[in-house]
């Protein structure tokens, strides 16, 4: 006997039974198979167990199954469960019950409305909700009159089954007999049908069984889909890094051409004008309906190339940040060549993000290797260089300001941008705001405001970055540029934050709200720029993977 076919006839006898005076009753297919329901009985009643085998719980073996050895209208009650479905002629034995009850006596069914097929020894039937009807139907045709007082189908618990249960009274007049009914408090049950109520309760076309099986194929095909996206990201991941890895390689094979470039210019004095260097290549390109636009001009703007570093003078490093070092890196922010580095990342930040070695390493050299000459560090470089190949400017960041006097460019500096700030103040159109005093969900700036929006490592820290990031669009010139940086881990996708512990940035000591982190972003950080309604997207490195930058143009 299964659970639910014991709490079933367990809330029969309380419900109908315990009321009853010493009364009789009788268990069709009593056999004790991992339980029976004489454990539930109320003791003032007497139990007689009568089957069709003999076994534990049997007192009666029958001899005919549709043949009950009782006189007529001498039992007060007639109970079976999990046992109609293995007669073949349950019909016969249905009426066979109703001769032997008293004119007020009670029948009890319980029979499985789903399940595997078991045989003892046949198994040939399962009770849908109308089953109780169907039985007192095929009652009456028979020259009697049963009433059906209630009948449901409970839900499952613990196991596969779901109990089709009706409680019969002999004769209809006798139904005031027994008022209560267990549906009254019972609730876990669907198809329910009480005497005198037309109305079905807790109707449902689909059995449990298909309900369960369609919310696992549903499930099952979302975790497909999902699936087939997460392919689709990591293939896109895959092309993206090996453009990475080209992009690298030209950068390189550019940065050499352009030394070999400022030898030979070193050696050769070229004068113009009123003794200015002569143009090399255009500074600021047009870009249609974009920078050029934005900066008003009708005509191209050349301006002269960046001048040689060869006899800049470069300030010794303080030795309390670390080792100085002579690369073939140059500050896309000055121009300089001169790096230090030391570690800034606190084993606590690399313990909450669940950082691998390498990539605390890759990190503590974004943050924490600068160049000497004006402490940008590399993520403030991959910055600066987004933004000059943005003007499409060959020179560095902090040159430019001197040849845009005259150019109306709006920019908006969100949060300090580290070293660069000092040099985007100096644009024309330049408007600084900062965050959380100024809500990335909600700028207070009109539509088509800006041609460019910065902002630095500040991503992370809003609860919602793609609607930060599409208010970055809405403020947006059509043409005009978002150039960002966030702390990136490439070796994973980008997750949230919620339901773990609180992390922030900046000074360990200092949990300020603007410094708590929500966002961790991963190799697919371009895809929330996309989400954000952005269709081209660029990134810019340096020293892959230590620091990258995003363009996202508006078209």
């Amino acid at each position: 006997m299964h659970p639910t076919a014991m709490s079933n006839g367990s809330m029969f006898f309380n419900t109908y039974v315990t009321r009853l005076n010493d009364a009789v009753v009788v268990d069709i297919g009593s056999q004790d198979v991992n339980g029976s329901l004489r454990q539930v009985c109320p003791s003032n009643a007497r139990y007689i167990g009568v089957d069709f085998v003999a076994g534990k719980g049997v007192d009666m073996v029958l001899q005919d199954p549709y043949c009950l050895p009782f006189e007529n209208e001498s039992i007060d009650v007639v109970v079976s469960s999990s046992c109609f479905e293995h007669s073949e002629m349950f019909w016969l034995v249905f009426t066979e019950v109703l001769r032997i009850l008293k004119p007020n006596g009670l029948f009890y069914l319980n029979v499985p409305s789903n399940g595997a097929f078991h045989r003892y020894p046949v198994d040939c039937w399962r009770f849908y909700p109308d089953s109780g009807n169907a039985l007192v139907t095929w009652a009456r045709h028979q020259g009697m009159k049963p009433a059906l007082l209630e009948s449901y189908v409970s839900h499952q618990r613990a196991d596969i089954w779901n109990d089709f249960v009706a409680v019969f009274v002999k004769h209809e007049t006798y139904a005031g007999d027994h008022p209560a009914r267990i549906l009254n408090t019972f609730t876990e049950f669907e198809n329910g049908h009480v005497l005198g109520h037309p109305a079905a309760l807790n109707m449902a076309q689909m059995p449990e069984d298909i309900r369960r099986s369609t919310e696992l194929s549903r499930q099952l095909n979302e975790m497909e889909q999902r699936e087939v996206t997460i392919r689709a990201v990591l293939a896109n991941h895959r092309v993206l890094l090996e453009n990475l890895r080209t992009q690298v390689q030209a950068a390189h094979e550019h940065a050499n051409r352009r030394e070999a470039l400022s030898a030979e210019q070193e050696s050769t004095t070229v004068t113009s004008g009123e003794g200015a260097l002569a143009p090399s290549d255009p500074m600021l390109a047009e870009r249609p309906g974009g920078v050029k636009g934005a900066l008003g001009q009708s005509n191209p703007v050349s301006l002269p190339t960046r001048r040689t570093e060869s006899t800049e003078q470069v300030p010794t490093a303080d030795p309390s940040i670390g080792q100085e070092a002579v690369t073939t890196l140059r500050c896309g922010h000055c121009g300089g060549t001169r790096f230090s580095s030391r570690r800034v990342l606190p084993q606590m930040l690399i313990d909450e993000w669940q950082l691998s070695l390498p990539e605390a390493e890759y990190i503590n050299r974004q943050q924490g290797e600068i160049c000497v000459s004006c402490g940008a560090n590399q993520r403030s470089i991959a910055l600066a260089n987004a933004i000059c190949k943005t003007l499409k400017a060959d020179m560095p960041l902090k040159e430019i300001p001197a040849f845009l006097s005259s150019i109306d460019l709006k920019i908006l500096e969100i949060n300090e941008a580290g070293t660069l700030s000092e040099t985007l103040r100096q644009f024309p159109g330049h408007t600084f705001a900062s965050y959380p005093e100024i809500d990335m969900h909600s700028m207070p700036y009109p539509d088509n405001s800006f041609d460019l929006v910065i902002h630095s490592d500040t991503l992370e820290h809003v609860a919602n970055p793609v609607h930060a990031l599409a208010e970055c669009r809405r403020i947006l010139k059509l043409g005009g540029a978002l150039c960002f940086t966030v702390p990136v881990v490439v070796g994973r996708l980008t997750r949230g934050r919620d339901g773990m512990a609180r992390s922030f940035h900046g000074n360990p000591a200092v949990n300020a709200d603007d410094y708590l982190v929500h966002t961790e972003f991963g190799a697919d950080v371009w895809t929330h720029v996309m989400q954000a309604g952005f269709n081209n997207v660029t990134i810019h490195e340096v020293c892959y993977p230590v620091a990258t930058a995003l363009v996202a143009w508006r078209t």
